[in-house]
């Protein structure tokens, strides 16, 4: 009777360990596929993905989690659902608050949106919050540039695009390069803004807009000469 017992309770702890090896296989595999839609920018569906992996182990926070909540948070952000990142970061951030970079880009994703609404100077308070968390970041100072740009604050975007510059961060450098010669022209220095633009065009090449700014200060160029 014992070894009757005895032979149940194992078929009952190799029948757990199998439906835990299920579900861990199956969170896994919808886990996968969310990767895969979102490196083919297929972002609401790797978002819808995502979710069904974390609805999987509801209640529970670990590694597996945490994993998804930041794939799912970088969907999020590139779909330009910058409310839903920082959601999604906010969460992140309440899971392991000693992590900074889910405090930086849970801001940076706050002033996106608050850029997104052009409630300029609120987005310039999330990306000084930003900075607070990573000082030396060239995109927050994009960001900010871009910001004063829109208030018409030209020498303050300008101050901002050429500190981001400084930082040689090559990711962003040509946005920044190519925003410095903007802010130039509208401060109506057209010689500096084109000689600017034409260090871009040589170092980055040119598309319709680079060439129309361009034919637009020669002629204003020409025209006080």
């Amino acid at each position: 009777m014992k070894e009757a017992k005895r032979n149940i309770g194992l078929v009952c702890l190799v029948s757990l360990v199998l439906l835990t090896g299920c579900e861990s296989s199956k969170k896994m595999e919808i886990r996968k596929q969310g990767i895969t839609y979102l490196e083919n920018k297929e972002y609401a569906k790797a978002i819808e993905y995502f979710s069904q992996a974390l609805e999987e182990s509801p209640n529970v926070v670990g590694r597996f989690e945490i994993d998804v909540l930041k794939y799912k948070a970088e969907a999020e952000f590139k779909m330009q659902d910058y409310a839903s990142a920082a959601e999604t970061y906010h969460i992140l951030c309440q899971v392991d608050p000693k992590q900074k970079n889910f405090q930086y880009c849970r801001e940076f994703a706050l002033g996106r949106e608050e850029e997104k609404q052009k409630r300029y100077e609120q987005a310039l308070s999330y990306y000084e919050s930003a900075l607070e968390v990573k000082p030396e970041d060239s995109a927050v100072y994009n960001r900010m540039g871009l910001c004063k740009l829109k208030m018409e604050a030209y020498a303050d975007s300008l101050a901002l695009f050429q500190k981001g510059i400084a930082l040689k961060q090559e990711a962003i450098l040509p946005e920044l390069y190519y925003n410095e010669a903007i802010c130039y022209e509208y401060l109506g220095e057209f010689a500096t803004a084109l000689d600017k633009f034409i260090l871009y065009q040589e170092t980055y090449g040119t598309d319709e807009d680079l060439e129309r700014e361009m034919t637009f200060l020669r002629s204003r160029l020409e025209g006080d000469s």
